[in-house]
């Protein structure tokens, strides 16, 4: 179609600053018709020219777009129409973008009708609050959907001894550094019933050259009074204990995941044993620990102190008939 030269009073000029983009926009409105357009209704076009420009990238060049509205020249200002037009935009920006892409809903795979229907309803309340969210913070422009649902918006500084806790070891080759964070909940605020206290724990490991960061996230029944920074830490270190020090002992050192034992008595005896020999190994290795903290006694090696010749038989005695066994304590 072609444009004739703009007249002033049918033209406006715009600049903003928009997510670190500088962009000009400039809409030339022209009076059109349905026959001419090839579209009903058609009151009036406009052609928008606009550039924009960010810093330190290369320029995005300039774009031209059409655009047709049913209303008058004498009821549609120039002004209203890159309104409109620029609003048309914060529409997609703010729902279905954020439905299609932050939410998932075009990847969802979800093909049973009720179930679609439910989904979509609860995305949409979401969004709704979200939105709500967003244009109450003070920094609007830096606030996302996602960042509306952060697990780390729960735990906001400053620390104090008894909500921060940091602790480093060496273990087995690798340096570890846990750093934990915790704060006062309340089962409405977590989703789960019996919170008292939540802790963020993250987990720095190195070994050989490689770093790794895991972020892990508890909850307890226990309140700041009863179970500080420190005392979550020691008890989540402890928690592999009853791991590495019964359950791997009797199904792989003791070989009970490989027993054939069927009888239901001779198994149960057999378990006895088994859980008699990890408690006395797991006091051997702590005295072994306590005169050399690098020692590589491991549950293992405990049944062989027993059989060699040099004191094993009376490291085997003096375990079955001593009233405080103390066999470990013999000499080699």
């Amino acid at each position: 179609m072609p444009c004739p030269p703009p007249d002033p009073a049918n033209l406006v000029q715009g600049v903003e600053l928009n997510r670190g983009r500088l962009e000009a926009r400039c809409p030339i409105r022209l009076a059109a018709t349905a026959e001419q357009v090839c579209f009903p209704a058609v009151a009036q076009a406009a052609r928008q020219t606009r550039a924009s420009d960010r810093h330190g990238a290369k320029s995005e060049g300039i774009e031209t777009d059409w655009l047709i509205s049913s209303r008058p020249v004498e009821r549609f200002s120039p002004l209203q129409t890159a309104q409109t037009d620029h609003v048309n935009w914060g529409i997609e920006n703010g729902f279905p973008l954020r439905l299609d892409v932050a939410a998932g809903e075009d990847r969802s795979r979800v093909r049973h009708p009720t179930s679609v229907l439910n989904l979509a309803m609860i995305r949409r309340a979401v969004l709704s609050l979200a939105v709500r969210w967003i244009q109450q913070c003070r920094h609007r422009r830096q606030a996302t959907l996602q960042g509306c649902s952060a697990p780390t918006s729960v735990f906001p500084p400053p620390p104090t001894p008894r909500t921060h806790a940091m602790t480093r070891e060496n273990n087995r080759g690798r340096h570890e550094i846990r750093v934990l964070d915790c704060r006062s909940a309340s089962p409405q605020q977590v989703g789960f019933p019996g919170v008292q206290t939540i802790a963020r724990l993250r987990r720095r490991v190195r070994r050989k050259g490689k770093k790794t960061t895991e972020i892990v996230y508890l909850i307890s029944s226990l309140t700041l009074e009863e179970l500080d920074a420190l005392g979550f830490l020691k008890l989540k270190r402890g928690y592999w204990v009853i791991e590495s020090g019964l359950h791997h002992a009797l199904d792989v050192t003791l070989g009970e995941d490989h027993s054939r034992v069927r009888n239901s008595t001779a198994a149960f005896a057999l378990s006895l044993f088994r859980r008699v020999v990890a408690s006395f190994a797991q006091v051997w290795l702590q005295e072994c620990r306590k005169l050399n903290p690098r020692s590589r006694a491991t549950t293992g090696k405990f049944p062989k102190r027993f059989r060699h010749r040099n004191g094993g038989p009376e490291r085997l005695h003096a375990l079955i008939f001593a009233k405080s066994p103390a066999s470990w304590r013999l000499p080699e």
